[in-house]
């Protein structure tokens, strides 16, 4: 398998440490979580991401000497591969980010995600009514938890549900680290942030890996994504929710460890 730098965006209101399972099933890589909790702006949360694969884009190649080899194509001179792995809102982040080119993305990886969350009436299989996240927005001033538990509680199926919201100190559900900012930046994003007009300037091979029963992120959603995006390959979990990593564990992995390896 190609060692990889994986760079993973994280969703609404969640931290970095709900990617630890699947993080743990991939020692070979090396790994970046984000952590929007203090971003206070939309453009924030791409700032933060950008500057992550700057980072490791820098890394890579300050890590191997040899990269001004005149041989370019000498394996030694070639950086780590830099793969995006967004979930969610993090998935929206990952494609704008891997549509611009600012630097080299090698993969992309798309879990749970669409190009565009707020839907019309007459889309309301793709997404969701802009009514619904502006209540959200309206109501997180003066009850933030309980606006997290509604929108939590339909991250999963009815079989997780009860034994994953049990669970105490589970990274599965929303610790309410963010910021009232950031979750209001957060919710602004899913508003405005229309990715469909970047999907097919997006060149890297991309994994969509989505639930069928996602009640947050329709799969139509993700068949959207794999139509518009040129080397998309869309795998859809069939009894998995807005998680799915949370019901097929292991699949998942295999799917990640399956295109880190085709890559190479």
């Amino acid at each position: 398998m190609t060692k990889a730098k994986l760079i993973w965006l994280p969703g609404w209101a969640m931290s970095g440490e709900v990617f630890s399972e699947l993080i743990c099933s991939l020692p070979e890589c090396e790994h970046v979580r984000l952590d929007y909790s203090g971003a206070g702006t939309v453009e924030e949360f791409y700032e933060m991401a950008e500057s992550a694969v700057e980072k490791c884009f820098t890394d890579s190649y300050l890590s191997h000497s040899t990269f001004l080899s005149e041989d370019a194509s000498a394996p030694e001179s070639r950086h780590i591969p830099l793969i995006l792995i967004g979930w969610s809102l993090g998935g929206i982040i990952a494609q704008r980010l891997a549509a611009e080119k600012v630097y080299p993305i090698n993969g992309l990886i798309l879990i749970s995600s669409t190009s565009c969350f707020v839907r019309p009436r007459d889309e309301a299989h793709l997404g969701w009514s802009d009514v619904y996240l502006r209540r959200m927005q309206t109501k997180l001033q003066d009850n933030r938890q309980q606006v997290i538990a509604d929108f939590c509680d339909r991250m999963f199926t009815p079989s997780k549900r009860q034994s994953v919201l049990t669970k105490h100190d589970n990274p599965h559900i929303p610790a309410d680290t963010w910021s009232l900012q950031a979750l209001y930046a957060g919710l602004d994003c899913l508003r405005h942030q229309d990715n469909r007009p970047l999907l097919p300037q997006i060149a890297c091979p991309t994994l969509i890996l989505h639930g069928g029963a996602d009640q947050i992120c329709p799969p139509t959603a993700a068949q959207e994504l794999e139509d518009n995006i040129p080397k998309a390959t869309l795998h859809i979990c069939p009894d998995g929710g807005h998680m799915p990593f949370l019901n097929y564990p292991t699949q998942f992995s295999d799917h990640l460890r399956r295109f880190l390896y085709e890559m190479g």
